[in-house]
């Protein structure tokens, strides 16, 4: 009877110095930065600009990341930032920071990584033009 009490008291034991549980490490994730779109309305002569977007996703299961800062740069010049929605899409609407991103051939978007999210970044290098004609 003893030696079945003494084996209960290791199995106890050995079960208490288990360590606990290691935190899960971060995600990879997947930026997508949109082309900057221009349109050019031939009926009012006048230029249109679409906003600058970006898409932040969860590689593991496709899903967009919430709450994210993302920045936009031209080279390490920061010159617009922008919040995740629920999709994962951040939108520069600034229409400077849009012109400008022209004029530099385009951008690069940047996530810094969160504990949760590892960093991710992705650049659009060319303008797609729209128009019409009168």
């Amino acid at each position: 009877m003893k030696r079945l009490l003494l084996s209960v008291a290791i199995v106890g034991a050995l079960v208490s110095s288990v360590p606990a549980q290691a935190e899960a490490d971060p995600r990879p994730t997947a930026l997508t930065a949109h082309h900057v779109v221009m349109v050019w309305d031939g009926f009012n002569s006048a230029w249109y600009f679409g906003e600058l977007s970006t898409i932040l996703v969860d590689e593991l299961t496709g899903d967009g990341v919430v709450g994210k800062t993302i920045t936009f740069l031209h080279g390490d010049q920061v010159f617009c930032t922008a919040v995740t929605n629920s999709s994962g899409v951040a939108k520069c609407t600034d229409p400077s920071a849009q012109i400008s991103s022209l004029a530099n051939g385009g951008y690069t978007a940047r996530f810094a990584g969160t504990d949760d999210f590892l960093p991710s970044s992705a650049s659009a290098k060319r303008a797609r033009v729209l128009g019409t004609e009168i």
